[in-house]
């Protein structure tokens, strides 16, 4: 899995004030929730037997990967940018309990959803336990509720993984949203971040032909809702 990251070097960034000064806080967590338009896509996964989970995965994990702040970790005195973040997300476990598949991330839909639907491909890991790497994006749905916003465990005040929650499906006015809690330390990211990850995650699911690719067509009849 690609692990290549580079050191920011704080003393010359152009946050170094609010990155300082957040570190400070006993909570330096931002949460915002809101409902994000999902264009097309609802229709089109049916059509084209794709699961809206990992639709979802995706699109949040392109999405962070587009923007250099939800690459940004927090690791003991220095803080460093991932080139690349990979998928961490929840599954479900037994009838009321989950564990968490971590998958690794490719622009090309067709490969991810292969990787994320292959039984050999990713590892499973206990939520409890300290991810082997930062370089994820943590990843989870709560599809029989719709909510504000969700806030989630952290492991300390420098856990600076982002973590995205999603809930349920519902149509307004002909137009299909999801509520989305977006949770991420408030040392690296600010709301003008948490608005552009809003913005490409509604670019992709707007024009779900190109962002899911036609070559999804193959996968119609696997049978996976």
């Amino acid at each position: 899995m690609d692990g290549r990251w580079k050191e920011i070097d704080v003393r010359t960034w152009e946050r170094r004030a609010t990155y300082e000064g957040f570190r400070l806080s006993s909570f330096p967590f931002l949460v915002i929730g809101l409902d994000i338009a999902l264009g097309d896509s609802v229709e089109f996964w049916r059509e084209n037997a794709i699961s809206p989970y990992i639709a979802c995965i995706y699109v949040a994990c392109r999405a962070a990967n587009d923007i250099a702040a939800f690459r940004q970790r927090i690791r003991g005195d220095k803080l460093v940018e991932h080139e690349r973040v990979h998928a961490d997300y929840t599954v479900p476990s037994g009838a009321e309990s989950f564990t968490v598949r971590q998958v690794e991330f490719d622009v090309d839909f067709v490969r991810f959803q292969q990787r994320a639907r292959a039984p050999e491909s990713g590892k499973f890991v206990s939520p409890a336990d300290p991810a082997e790497s930062d370089h994820w994006v943590f990843l989870s749905c709560l599809p029989w509720l719709s909510f504000s916003h969700v806030v989630q465990p952290m492991k300390s005040r420098d856990d600076s993984v982002p973590r995205l929650a999603w809930g349920k499906f519902s149509l307004r006015n002909g137009a299909w949203q999801m509520p989305i809690s977006i949770q991420a330390h408030h040392a690296i990211v600010d709301g003008f971040h948490v608005a552009r990850l809003v913005e490409q995650m509604v670019a992709y699911f707007r024009d779900p032909a190109a962002t899911f690719a036609a070559s999804t067509l193959a996968t119609r009849g696997s049978g996976e809702e």
